[in-house]
């Protein structure tokens, strides 16, 4: 009577923790030969489903383990090696940084629809204040532009990663008011 009992738990483990189930199904079937009343057809079928469902487990833990190591997991940390952001509506484009002059080339495409005019920039972990541009950067809609940031006191180290926040501030052609983005930057200079 001790197989017909493993036999339904076998089964019932077979789907919740198949390889659980796989090896109370073996079990199952070698308590079979020695109980005639046990349900050996019933162990047969746990130990299939066990095997088939455990051998599937195993697979997607190394295409999940493969997939977190490959996309999330970049030189031993887990962020990408560059990185620039803002929001809307300029679109960062790209970023160069110079560690010989100390100083930042931001590329930045406008999406606001209409020309503008930028002149201040502030990177936070390079100072507290904003920085005045020398020149005004315009740059017509859908168009990209260049800003160049003069860091100084040592604010680009070579080799060593950095990462601030930055805010753009910039004013419409049409308009008086200066607005704002914020973004953020990562990245290790050579």
């Amino acid at each position: 009577m001790m197989g017909k009992g493993l036999s339904i738990t076998a089964f019932v483990f077979a789907f919740i923790f198949p390889l659980v189930g796989l090896i109370l199904g073996i079990i199952a079937i070698n308590k079979a030969k020695d109980d005639p009343g046990a349900l050996k057809g019933l162990a047969i079928a746990t130990t299939i489903i066990g095997g088939i469902f455990t051998l599937v487990s195993i697979i997607v833990i190394i295409f999940v383990a493969i997939a977190w190591t490959q996309v999330v997991y970049t030189d031993g940390e887990i962020f990408p090696e560059e990185s620039f952001m803002l929001s809307a509506p300029l679109v960062a484009d790209s970023f160069t940084m110079n560690t010989n002059s100390d100083s930042i080339d931001f590329v930045i495409r406008n999406g606001f629809g209409e020309k503008i005019n930028i002149d201040k920039i502030k990177v936070s972990d390079c100072s507290t204040r904003t920085f005045e541009l020398s020149q005004v950067v315009s740059i017509e809609s859908g168009q990209l532009g260049t800003i160049h940031y003069e860091a100084g006191n040592d604010c680009i180290i070579p080799e060593q990663r950095f990462t601030s926040d930055i805010t753009i501030y910039y004013t419409p052609e049409s308009s008086t008011l200066e607005n704002m983005v914020i973004g953020t930057i990562l990245g290790t200079p050579n």
